[in-house]
């Protein structure tokens, strides 16, 4: 009886069960090997199934040429000796039902071939080993109970190769069962011919030691191969158009990449990939000790996760975020005069950057005591080595975007009054941040301080003139923000910043409990309360227009009454507060905005007044929104 495509895969389960064969002048190990068929998790029954067990040598790391030509070579010898190299085995029942088959073969390595849907496990078969062995078929995906007891094999680990299976996308079967594995795994999927590579298609197979990708793979998105740490083979193939940046994020290990002399896109080069013209380095993942990079161009995330990188001398002109991210080691950077172009988050993470020197003759940059800044020395692009409390050079006139984005160990910071602005997310996820003095301050824009979880008070000065809603969002602990009494444009009260005339509330980062807007405020400002999860209940009086993701996140919200004076609802006003039972929208709503309840699930309730959707609602005001809507609810 043969196996149908339909059928998920199949299962190995060796126990061992060994006895000696002895001769006269060695002893041979033998193992009986179980064979179970499994789809969706249930055993398959049947009278006696017949598979081809062949036994092979140096299986991985081959190229198919080299596997071809060897099996021919085989093949030929077999014929001359008048004996078949690959033997058949005939597997008959092992127990009542049908479901379990059985055979003795010696110790060695084997695949098993089915020929009819060409479905090939290879397994290593040897003393004292509790060996689990698993095919994959993708048209049965969702059936991965199947695997809670499957592991891979000490020693060689397992090789799959399957004509079935195609997309492999984040957290796939296959991923997972090799993930999970706490032997080292070699992987051959070539003859997969249909197979194509998604977002973290492998991401954490930290037990991935090689991997042979087929043909039809023509892209390696992002974070495909992410923190396989102890890959060190792998293949790219003659239609590979694309490499992402970050697909190589922590494969410090990964030093051979064979790339087919077909591929007309990539080379690899002292185990770096660059493009055909060595103009773009791709990534360099396995990059260690002193290193020189004269392409043109560095890609994001091209040495992210190279723990071993101690220096590198860099005659580019661009490199994008985050090329050197979370390189542990990394002690010095030194920028040659063609480089031009210096991207966020470039060395994000690599705390042991101490020395960053720039080429005299660069038109672009200087540096400084571990910082990057402008030429002039007026703006700070990276200071990675900062930690403690830190005060800025009074030279500094801006904070450029993402300048600390996310440096842990940063305490207090002391911006001179010579520091005039402060860029996008430029502090934004500084975990340890508890201080920020700022005292000639006169723009912060978006995220600049978001994300700060030990924030807990800001002085903001009287030369303040425009403060970003979003600024301090998410920085849950931030209860005090005093305003200088002299401003202008805002004032601060029980932890919010309002506009100076009251009617604004432009960001109120720490709201907890139940809350009154003031009677004052008619605008509430876009991302005012982002995120507030500890926000329960909230009441307007006054309020006309609820800003842009105004409440977006604020997942603990139960209540919010609003009041007859409310006219519009900003796009994404209420987003993911999912905890609201029943929202009233009162006649008044004159506007809502797209996506204004995005993520609500079905057990919610939106109850308008209006007895049918007004003009002024967008056509998506609830689109991804499940909540029930009831209309003409008095």
């Amino acid at each position: 009886m043969k196996i149908k495509n339909y059928f998920c895969f199949i299962a190995f389960f060796a126990l061992a069960c060994f006895f000696s064969c002895k001769s006269s002048e060695h002893e041979i190990a033998c193992y009986d090997m179980k064979l179970r068929l499994v789809s969706d998790g249930e055993p398959l029954t049947g009278t006696e199934r017949e598979f081809a067990l062949r036994p092979l040598e140096d299986v991985i790391l081959e190229s198919e040429e080299d596997e071809k030509k060897k099996a021919d070579e085989k093949e030929s010898v077999a014929e001359t000796n008048g004996e078949p190299e690959y033997l058949r085995y005939l597997f008959t029942p092992a127990n009542e039902d049908g479901s379990e088959y059985s055979v003795t073969v010696a110790e060695g390595l084997y695949r098993l071939f089915e020929e009819n849907n060409d479905l090939h496990v290879f397994v290593k078969v040897g003393a004292g080993e509790n060996l689990a062995v698993l095919a994959y078929c993708s048209s049965f995906a969702d059936a991965s109970d199947a695997l809670k007891d499957i592991s891979a094999p000490s020693g060689l680990g397992v090789i799959v190769t399957d004509r079935d299976i195609t997309a492999l996308g984040y957290d796939n079967l296959l991923q997972r069962s090799v993930a999970s594995s706490q032997n080292p795994v070699s992987l051959d999927i070539r003859k997969c011919t249909r197979s194509t590579l998604g977002f973290r298609a492998f991401y954490g197979c930290s037990s991935l030691c090689a991997l042979q990708l087929p043909d039809s793979v023509t892209s390696f998105p992002k974070e495909c191969f992410a923190h396989c740490s102890n890959l060190r083979y792998l293949n790219v193939g003659p239609g590979v158009k694309s490499i992402e940046g970050g697909a190589f994020i922590s494969c410090e290990n990964l030093s051979t990449i064979s790339v087919s002399p077909s591929n007309r896109n990539y080379i690899v080069e002292n185990s770096a990939i660059y493009l055909s013209d060595k103009k773009t380095l791709v990534a360099w993942p396995s990059a260690k000790g002193d290193i020189a990079v004269s392409a043109d161009l560095i890609t994001a995330y091209a040495f992210a996760g190279c723990p071993e990188l101690t220096s590198v001398n860099i005659d580019c002109v661009s490199i994008q975020p985050n090329a050197f991210q979370n390189c542990a080691s990394l002690q010095s950077v030194f920028l040659g005069k063609r480089v031009e172009d210096v991207r966020e988050n470039a060395f994000i993470g690599s705390k042991s950057l101490t020395s960053i020197s720039v080429e005299d003759g660069n038109t672009t940059y200087s540096a400084k005591d571990g910082m990057l800044l402008s030429k002039e020395g007026l703006r700070l692009f990276a200071w990675p080595s900062a930690q403690g409390s830190v005060t800025l050079p009074q030279t500094i006139n801006r904070v450029e975007d993402n300048a600390f984005f996310g440096q842990k160990g940063l305490v207090s910071v002391y911006l001179p009054p010579q520091v005039r602005e402060v860029g996008h997310q430029a502090f934004a996820e500084c975990s340890d941040l508890s201080s920020v003095n700022m005292p000639g301050i006169v723009n912060i824009e978006s995220y600049a301080f978001s994300k700060c979880p030990k924030l807990a008070s800001v002085n903001l000065p009287d030369s303040l003139r425009r403060c970003d809603g979003s600024a301090f969002s998410e920085c849950g602990a931030l209860t005090t923000i005093n305003v200088a009494s002299g401003n202008s444009q805002y004032r601060g009260e029980n932890g919010a910043i309002f506009s100076a005339d009251g009617k604004t509330l432009i960001e109120w980062p720490a709201a907890s409990g139940v809350i009154t807007i003031p009677a004052t405020v008619e605008t509430i400002g876009t991302y005012a309360f982002n995120r507030c999860t500890s926000l329960e209940e909230v009441t307007m009086t006054s309020v006309v227009t609820v800003g842009h993701h105004a409440f977006d996140g604020c997942l603990n919200l139960k209540t919010v009454n609003l009041s007859e004076s409310v006219r519009t609802i900003g796009s994404h006003a209420f987003s993911n507060c999912l905890s609201v039972e029943n929202l009233v929208i009162p006649e008044s709503v004159q506007v809502i905005k797209n996506y204004a309840f995005w993520f609500w699930g079905k057990n919610q309730t939106i109850s308008a007044k209006a007895k049918r959707k007004p003009a002024g609602w967008d056509f998506a005001w609830n689109a991804d929104c499940e909540a029930a809507v009831k209309w003409g609810v008095k």
